[in-house]
């Protein structure tokens, strides 16, 4: 899960930066100064770069030799290098961005997780070069991580100044599923012998199938929100609907209990109090559902993995935690297990307590920060379902880390996730205290004649 930057990644890295001596690279710089300009311009163009970054941050190989359908394999190919570029061109609209009027614009949550980055990062330096530290990992790391701050930890949260710019970012990440979906299911119409393992596992463009079924998983929840959410466009339903369906089979096709399992907490959880609103959405999706599976079959769909009571994590558990208590203080980049199943565990056997402290803090803001957003979304109206979505995506990653060691990524789209989820409920948290003095703040002004339909006319002008 692009947990290392390994000797690979300097590779892809390498190849993406000797890629822009090219004529393809000249189009591709200009394309993105293209971008740049309408990311300062518009704020659907930064959103829509923001889903672009998402989804090449999920790109990944399986095994060599498995060649996507073009141009996606070219764009697999460079897929670290056109990340970063990305998050380049969001990085001026995100230095550019006002505060406004918000009092959080910063999560503290996000700061938290920053720091456990930059922790274990500079712990790779003392692991030295043998084991995939070194200073030149963790100069790179370092840029990276901050990058990824600034964008979506400083720059997302001033982007949202209004519940529209909210649904804009929910938007971006439905965006990203359409485009991951997508591109799954044009591979299985031209091959997908390309995008499924030898036990019939769908990992599409993934690196394996239980990183597809996290980012399935966590793409899930807010489509289903794009869908069930007051305010959206019946031609966006309709659209949402359909990748939502999709994203449902492609899940169940990874074979992955860890990811279904995340899917389960974060829709059990926005939908908690509406039962009836979950029941027709699942209606409304079992109509797309079953147009596709005329496509694939349910014994393709249906992995055995799925229902399999095999235990393939407990001896891993075992190890890592043995690890730690090997190594308690700086842990061990020594064992057989490594960046594994587990990110709380494998955090505490590989950087020891230098590492379990800051994810321990973190993990305590983010607690924080849940109570903060519970106690005060019954401030926020119709926007209720919003936070009991960021509410059931954040609980999907905590339960998710327990199995995948996705905290310790870099350019992956679960660490994405995790400082757009904060960025979200930071937001919903201040624009529930703005309508709890103003209660209708944010509502669009109404003409003189809807004034003057709900009595606020002015008395001489109602005579």
């Amino acid at each position: 899960m692009n947990v290392a930057i390994d000797s690979t990644w300097i590779y892809q890295f390498n190849n993406a930066l000797a890629a822009l001596a090219t004529p393809a690279g000249m189009i591709a710089i200009a394309i993105g100064v293209i971008l740049l300009f309408l990311s300062l311009a518009f704020r659907n163009a930064r959103m829509f770069v923001m889903s672009l970054m998402l989804w090449t941050a999920s790109l990944g190989y399986y095994s060599a030799g498995r060649i996507l359908v073009a141009p996606f394999e070219q764009i697999r190919t460079y897929g670290r290098g056109i990340t970063t570029a990305l998050l380049m061109i969001l990085l001026i609209p995100a230095l550019a961005a006002q505060k406004g009027w918000r009092r959080r614009a910063l999560s503290g949550a996000a700061l938290a997780f920053f720091i456990f980055e930059a922790v274990f990062t500079f712990r790779e330096v003392l692991a030295g070069e043998a084991s995939g530290g070194g200073f030149g990992r963790f100069a790179l790391g370092s840029i990276l991580y901050t990058l990824t701050f600034i964008v979506l930890a400083y720059g997302l949260p001033r982007w949202i100044q209004s519940p529209d710019d909210f649904q804009r970012a929910i938007n971006a990440v439905g965006i990203t599923a359409a485009i991951f979906c997508g591109v799954t299911f044009l591979q299985t119409m031209v091959n997908r012998a390309v995008i499924v393992d030898g036990n019939g596992r769908l990992f599409g463009t993934t690196g394996n199938p239980q990183h597809c079924a996290v980012e399935l998983a966590l793409m899930l929840t807010p489509l289903c929100y794009l869908v069930a959410g007051k305010g959206q466009k019946v031609i966006m339903r309709v659209l949402f609907g359909c990748v939502a369906a999709v994203a449902g089979i492609f899940l169940l096709w990874t074979g992955s209990r860890t990811g279904v399992l995340m899917a389960l907490v974060g829709l059990v959880v926005m939908f908690r109090y509406r039962m009836g609103r979950l029941m027709l959405l699942a209606s409304f999706a079992a109509l797309f559902v079953m147009m596709f599976l005329s496509i694939y079959s349910t014994e393709d769909v249906v992995s055995e993995h799925l229902t399999s009571g095999e235990d393939t994590r407990s001896a891993i558990w075992e190890g890592q935690f043995q690890g730690f208590l090997a190594h308690p203080i700086l842990g061990s980049d020594e064992g057989a297990f490594g960046y594994s199943e587990n990110s709380y565990l494998a955090t505490g056997a590989r950087y020891g307590l230098v590492g379990v402290v800051p994810l321990l803090v973190f993990m305590w803001f983010g607690f924080r920060a849940i109570r903060r957003l519970s106690r005060a979304k019954r401030n926020l109206g119709d926007m209720r379902l919003a936070a009991d979505m960021v509410l059931g995506n954040l609980l999907s990653l905590a339960v998710g880390a327990w199995f995948e060691a996705y905290l310790l990524g870099v350019l992956t789209m679960m660490v994405y996730m995790i400082y757009i989820d904060f960025a979200l409920m930071n937001s919903l948290i201040d624009i529930a205290e703005v309508k709890s003095v103003q209660p209708h703040a944010f509502e669009p002004a109404m003409t003189e004649e809807q004034q003057a339909y709900a009595g606020y006319a002015p008395v001489a002008e109602a005579f």
